[in-house]
């Protein structure tokens, strides 16, 4: 059953990753209201955590009004608590790889996140071009290993 609260968190979660899509400092801010706003309905949905950290991870691209480090500790704090409410959360794997990738440039656990969310996106039912190795789009991501 269905309640208010799950239609209220599910609204503000649209809107957040709306804004996310905008990619601009304002809209991010912005987001991050809406999705903060939505875990207080329901702080358990793994896909809100993974917009969070998703916003965070992107944030210093776009905005300096957050200190860089600050915005990517966010980022994986979210990414986490994503898998830890849904461990088969492909997005929340690829988030914490590219923090593993660009904060620490730890190659390697970057790979193992590869890995992970690999298995993850099969779990899921859906598969990238790259694991398929369709370039249907045109675009060749080279050779796959």
């Amino acid at each position: 059953m269905l309640f208010r609260s799950d239609f209220d968190a599910y609204r503000l979660y649209l809107q957040g990753r709306y804004h996310l899509s905008l990619r601009t400092a304002e809209n991010l801010e912005q987001s991050i209201r809406y999705l903060e706003s939505s875990l207080q309905v329901d702080s358990k949905r793994s896909r809100t955590h993974t917009a969070l950290a998703a916003v965070y991870a992107f944030m210093p691209y776009y905005s300096a009004a957050r200190s860089s480090a600050e915005t990517r500790l966010l980022a994986r704090q979210h990414a986490e608590l994503a898998l830890l409410a849904d461990e088969n959360n492909a997005e929340a794997h690829s988030i914490i790889g590219m923090l593993s990738m660009t904060q620490s440039r730890d190659w390697n656990a970057a790979a193992n996140v590869e890995e992970d969310h690999a298995g993850a996106a099969e779990r899921g039912g859906w598969s990238s071009p790259r694991q398929t190795n369709d370039h249907s789009d045109g675009v060749s991501t080279g050779p796959t290993v």
